[in-house]
């Protein structure tokens, strides 16, 4: 696989993702929106900045990702 090409892919297809983090050995698991800068090559996330996920993102050293399809988009 191309993993680079299923990114852009994914990116292109999808208007929310799923971020799967663990923080101190408990795993979590959000469906956030995200925006992709082709010319910054930089993925931004929406979120309020008081929000759990910002404080435990701030923290980790790694972050999963996967495409999300909201079951309004599969009606």
């Amino acid at each position: 696989m191309d993993t680079k090409k299923e990114f852009f892919r994914m990116i292109r297809e999808h208007s929310e993702i799923a971020l799967a983090t663990s923080f101190d050995n408990t795993p979590n698991v959000r469906t956030v929106n995200f925006y992709f800068d082709p010319d910054a090559k930089v993925l931004y996330f929406a979120t309020f900045s008081d929000n759990t996920k910002v404080f435990e993102l701030k923290k980790i050293q790694k972050l999963h990702s996967l495409p999300y399809l909201s079951m309004e988009r599969n009606i």
